[in-house]
């Protein structure tokens, strides 16, 4: 409610009490911008530091990870992880890795946070 609010609905009669309202509205005006300048520099703050955490996590959302970069977000070795890949404990799929006809495991970003909710998927059972 701003002050032209008020004085339409009430009347003010003495030059006094119209001081006194204008004081609360101006003092009211002040706390709203102060209050809205510490909420912009508290979202700044908030926003810089989920960038930081996401820089020094390294887990900035991939399409598809090599069988190292998801080791190190999971904290295993790269040869467990192609060994999962090989036996099909880890969706994969290989994709061209630029060293001729020899093709790397390529791990999606939905199956990292299967593997993180779920772990392994269960031994395949030979056909037979």
């Amino acid at each position: 409610m701003r002050f032209a609010d008020v004085s339409a609905t009430q009347s003010f009669r003495s030059p006094r009490r119209l001081e006194s309202v204008a004081e609360i509205f101006l003092k009211s005006d002040e706390d709203i911008m102060s209050i809205l300048v510490e909420q912009t520099i508290e979202e700044r703050l908030a926003n810089i530091e989920s960038r930081l955490d996401q820089l020094l996590d390294g887990k900035q959302q991939r399409e598809s990870y090599s069988v190292e970069q998801f080791a190190e977000r999971v904290g295993l070795d790269p040869w467990t992880i192609r060994e999962y890949c090989r036996h099909g404990r880890i969706q994969a799929s290989k994709k061209r890795s630029g060293r001729g006809r020899y093709r790397a495991w390529a791990i999606s970003h939905v199956e990292l946070r299967r593997y993180e909710n779920e772990g392994l998927l269960p031994i395949r059972k030979p056909n037979g």
